[in-house]
């Protein structure tokens, strides 16, 4: 199967997807450790006790920013992948059965990933908003202290 150059890119488009499923897969990890800080933060206390503040915040969404980068990027490879199976699967002289079968599954294969990176880019919309949301929160908290402050100050003169 390999020996033909329709085997050779069929070879090809499978390594590319095996490699875009390891990329959205370490995503999902990174994307996992992020919602455990975020939910952490939003107790305001990090796993050691520490007050998790907007700095900290930051950080994580720096890193979500870079995780969507990635992500939509595996999504568009993923597109092109796909385009590309598919056009091999219509070159394929003669369609030899085995090879189509391959393709066929490829082309599945390479949609399941393209679903999973959907999935995961999701995941990062909503806890970019869970963080937006917090630091919205905590924002208000000062805001309130401020005013109190101002008031407690007001009246002792």
């Amino acid at each position: 199967m390999v020996e033909s150059p329709h085997g050779i890119m069929y070879a090809l488009l499978w390594a590319l997807n095996e490699a875009s499923e390891r990329v959205i897969d370490m995503a999902s990890d990174a994307l996992e450790a992020m919602n455990d800080e975020i939910e952490m933060a939003t107790n305001g206390y990090d796993e050691r006790g520490r007050e998790i503040g907007v700095t900290e915040m930051r950080d994580v969404m720096s890193r979500m920013n870079e995780a969507e980068q990635i992500v939509s990027r595996t999504q568009e490879s993923q597109l092109q992948l796909g385009r590309a199976a598919r056009h091999l699967m219509a070159d394929t002289p003669g369609h030899t059965s085995d090879l189509d079968d391959l393709i066929g599954i490829l082309i599945a294969d390479i949609d399941g990933v393209k679903q999973h990176a959907g999935f995961e880019h999701d995941k990062i919309r909503y806890l970019q908003q869970s963080v937006m949301t917090w630091l919205n929160v905590k924002q208000n908290q000062i805001v309130k202290v401020s005013r109190l402050l101002l008031r407690c100050s007001c009246r002792r003169r």
